[in-house]
């Protein structure tokens, strides 16, 4: 006996694979732990930097206060960015001809 199964995939079922992979897996979000945890370090050493040059003074804090809120914002904004990211990669691969599946199969 012979079965047949037809199984139509989209371009959502692709992202939403994707998406879910990127964001909870393991290996997603340990990603995400390491950009966050990196993106932490170069705007603390750049915090420390300011802090250190200038002494720790009104205006030396007042400096720091900026990439504070940058950092805040990394890190708010971390997972639309990646997800903005994905969308942008799965159109590309989809005017280029290079889809990572076939939109059916038998």
């Amino acid at each position: 006996m012979k079965y047949r199964f037809k199984i139509n995939q989209t371009e959502e079922d692709f992202y939403k694979f994707n998406e879910f992979v990127i964001l909870r897996s393991p290996d997603g979000k340990k990603s995400l732990r390491t950009m966050r945890m990196s993106t932490t370090v170069i705007i603390g050493i750049f915090a420390l930097i300011t802090l250190a040059t200038r002494g720790i003074t009104r205006e030396s804090i007042i400096g720091v206060i900026p990439l504070l809120i940058l950092l805040a914002a990394v890190q708010l904004l971390i997972k639309p960015m990646m997800r903005s990211t994905l969308k942008n990669h799965i159109k590309t691969m989809k005017q280029t001809g290079r889809l990572a599946f076939s939109l059916s199969f038998h």
